[in-house]
């Protein structure tokens, strides 16, 4: 199996880099494997942290901006050119594309070469880069179910797996003791927050301040937005049942508490949620592209397994009537929850089917 080495493409955000990490982590041991990534991405702790060291470009993306415009083409041509250069030098054979911008010109330069294509799609909705490269792909990994008579091509070569997970994630499911009622309650933004999230849970806590001293609250705000939420909270008047923290490499642990997940609605979000058993209220990004977050959201509703908001509101009421509604069916929500968790990592799935093709 030496013999077939192996290029993970993924950048852009945390959602697409963490599961390209957790096939990295996967495909290691059996294949010579390498990473690419964004430019932008060179200072990337979890990189550090795992001892990789990614190969990287600068994968331009469409922008209003006339300048980006100008430059796209130029951008887009040197991206492909160092990512044919760097699979030709070290022989690869097989791209996995994890999805977005970053993989457009690494997957152009696979067709080039005719090496063999894999790609990851995290979203309800495919995006973009799987829609024009699943052509060429031999296999497409999907973490939700999609409309197969809406998109036949891509379904005809579809496998279900989950969103690939980092080893040491996996590792912390296995350790998880039953929950039987609500004492955490965790909140997320992402590493990069969410501004109508955090007020929206400020405004909980002033029109409903028993919420606040029931329940120990946890909240991830995004580095960018701590200052201004703590100081918001003193206004209030801070509880010693609150803890905020802009960005953690830790993020686990705080999952491993939590009794119910507050976040938005995009794969990561979710995939960790099903992994820690978490009960959702997911909010989703009102602006995402193709509305994707709600439909990644409805996936989790119809499995009875979270409760959807669809607001552009920083208004608190619904937040309230839905909290209490989850706390209220604990266990309901949780048995559902439990009912979809997974018991093999997806990165694992991904790896036996992609040897199978060998």
């Amino acid at each position: 199996m030496k013999n077939n080495k192996i290029l993970i493409v993924a950048g852009g955000t945390g959602g697409h880099i963490s599961p390209g990490i957790a096939l990295y982590q996967v495909f290691k041991n059996q294949f010579e494997t390498y990473f690419l990534t964004l430019e932008r991405n060179k200072n990337y702790n979890e990189f550090i942290k795992k001892n990789i060291n990614p190969f990287y470009y600068d994968s331009p993306r469409i922008s209003k901006n006339l300048k980006d415009i100008l430059l796209f083409p130029i951008k887009t041509v040197l991206a492909i050119l160092k990512s044919i250069k760097i699979i030709e030098k070290h022989k690869i054979n097989i791209i996995i594309g994890l999805g977005g911008y970053p993989t457009f010109p690494a997957l152009i330069s696979a067709i080039l070469l005719r090496k063999k294509i894999y790609l990851c799609e995290q979203n309800v909705i495919p995006g973009n880069v799987t829609k024009l490269f699943s052509f060429f792909a031999k296999r497409i990994f999907l973490t939700f179910p999609i409309d197969e008579k809406k998109y036949p091509s891509i379904a005809k070569k579809s496998l279900i797996t989950g969103n690939p997970i980092r080893e040491e994630l996996f590792v912390v499911q296995k350790e998880l003791k039953p929950k039987k009622n609500v004492k955490n309650i965790f909140m997320t933004g992402g590493s990069q927050g969410a501004k109508q999230l955090n007020e929206m849970i400020l405004n909980l806590w002033k029109d409903y301040p028993e919420f606040s001293k029931d329940y120990y609250w946890t909240i991830q705000t995004g580095i960018l937005h701590l200052e201004d939420f703590k100081n918001q909270l003193e206004k209030i008047g801070f509880n010693k049942n609150i803890e905020c923290f802009g960005f953690s490499t830790e993020i686990y642990e705080y999952f491993k508490k939590a009794d119910v997940l507050i976040c938005r609605a995009g794969a990561g979000n979710i995939t960790e949620g099903i992994l820690f058993s978490l009960p959702m209220i997911l909010i989703p990004y009102p602006y995402a592209k193709d509305n994707h977050q709600l439909e990644n959201a409805k996936y989790i509703e119809k499995q009875n397994a979270g409760i959807i908001i669809q607001t552009k509101s920083t208004e608190a009421k619904e937040l309230y009537q839905q909290l209490q509604k989850i706390i209220k069916e604990y266990d309901f929500y949780r048995t559902n929850i439990e009912a979809i968790k997974y018991h093999k990592n997806p990165a694992e799935i991904i790896k036996e089917n992609i040897i199978k093709d060998l």
